[in-house]
């Protein structure tokens, strides 16, 4: 997204306290569903992801606009937590981790906290 839609999509979020961030990128899929569009998640998305929310953090605070951010995208590791509130993100949702492993959340948790 281009920063000027960005920084009209926090201005017209002003009574929003907060705003979750990608989680997929529609892409045209050519070796498989027939060249179909398809929503990529995963880490296929995750650096990508954490230069979205990289931008709409420095336009919130540019704005001075209270909106908090929720990073999504790629996230399956306490690293890939780290990239995210090191670029603004206030929070992380898992989505496509925990479908493939519902526990990931208990393993990354502790490894948040050894190195605090």
């Amino acid at each position: 997204m281009q920063e000027h839609a960005a920084a009209e999509l926090i201005d017209s979020l002003s009574d929003a306290n907060a705003i979750v961030m990608t989680n997929c990128i529609a892409a045209t899929v050519t070796a498989a569903f027939d060249g179909e569009r398809r929503g990529i998640a995963g880490d296929a998305i995750c650096d990508a992801s954490v230069t979205q929310v990289e931008m709409f953090s420095g336009l919130a605070r540019q704005q001075q606009s209270g909106l908090r951010l929720v990073g999504v995208g790629g996230i399956a590791s306490a690293d890939h937590v780290r990239r995210y509130l090191l670029a603004g993100a206030h929070s992380v949702q898992l989505a496509t981790a925990a479908m493939i492993d519902p526990r990931v959340g208990l393993a990354i948790r502790p490894r948040l906290v050894e190195k605090s």
